[in-house]
Order: C-alpha cells, then sequence, then structure tokens
C-alpha cells in the first residue's frame, strides 16, 4: 500500500475517533436540553392546571346537607314556601313606611331554621326608622346588620340584613 493512502487512512481514523466523543457530547446536550424545555413546560402546565382548579374550587359554593335546597346560591321558592311569604311581609312592611325596595336577595344561612336577607331600600330617615321598629316587634325578625346608609338627594338608602326564624325557633 501507499504511503500517502496510509496516511489518510490512519488521519480520518483518527480524526472520527478525535471527533467522535465531541459529537455525542453535543447529541447528549441537545437531548438534554430538549428533555428540559419538555419537563419545563409540562411543569408550567400543571401548575396551570392546579391553578384553574383552584380556581374552580374558590367559585364552586360548598353545599352542606343542611343547605341542599340551594340553587346556584338562592333559595328555591317551592322548597321553601315561608320565603316567599317572608319577602312578601317585609314589602309590605317597607310600603307601609313609603320605602321602596331596590332588591331582596337570600344568601344561604348556614344555621338550620334560618333564612337571611339582603334588602336595598329607599325613602326616608323617618320611614326607615318606622320599618326598623315594626320589624324589632316581631319575634320572627332579627336585624342584623343594618350599618350602610347612604344619603341621596331628599332620601337614604339603606342595605340591611335580616334573619328570620321558623316559629319553633322563635323566643
Amino acid at each position: 500500500m501507499n504511503w500517502a493512502v496510509r496516511r489518510r487512512i490512519s488521519n480520518w481514523a483518527f480524526g472520527t475517533l478525535a471527533v467522535a466523543p465531541w459529537l455525542w457530547l453535543g447529541i447528549l446536550v441537545a437531548e438534554s436540553e430538549w428533555l428540559r424545555r419538555r419537563t419545563g413546560d409540562l411543569q408550567n402546565q400543571n401548575v396551570e392546571a392546579q391553578t384553574e382548579l383552584d380556581q374552580q374550587r374558590e367559585l364552586e359554593p360548598i353545599v352542606s346537607p343542611t343547605q341542599q335546597r340551594l340553587e346556584l346560591g338562592k333559595w328555591r321558592f317551592e322548597d321553601r314556601p315561608s320565603i316567599a311569604r317572608t319577602m312578601q311581609v317585609l314589602e309590605s312592611l317597607a310600603a307601609d313606611a313609603s320605602l321602596t325596595v331596590h332588591s331582596i336577595q337570600t344568601p344561604p344561612s348556614g344555621i338550620e331554621g334560618t333564612m337571611l336577607f339582603d334588602l336595598d331600600l329607599t325613602g326616608s330617615l323617618h320611614g326607615i326608622c318606622a320599618w326598623f321598629q315594626r320589624i324589632e316587634t316581631d319575634s320572627r325578625l332579627l336585624v342584623i346588620e343594618a350599618g350602610k346608609m347612604f344619603r341621596e338627594p331628599g332620601q337614604v338608602r339603606a342595605h340591611v340584613r335580616i334573619a328570620t326564624f321558623h316559629r319553633s325557633n322563635a323566643r
């Protein structure tokens, strides 16, 4: 064999042996970088999914056995007929005191035998005071919160939270 041919073969062999480890190292680094990015993306997806689940859990109401008749946070009138009657009483008391009822909401009370009502009323200060006196005389009604009052031109707007008790629980 010619000396030049042997030299080329040996140079190629030694060159290949010299480059091969660097080539393999480059492939391993690139693959590990890809794996790191891939696992990072998966971890970010897991964090996002967990955050989304936490937000959904915060929005979902916790329903206890005593509150299973809730529908979207409000009592259904057919399940609790006393709610409709109590609303009529509250509205008639407000009408007697020349008050305007803007809204009545019934959030869950959490206490068995009681119901909560959130009312927005507008009228004169004298009318609101008379309405409170009428409420206080009823043994089934209790004003829990009446701290939010706003003055409007010629009238007062009040946000009131009232608890009602069933007759068996009234004292």
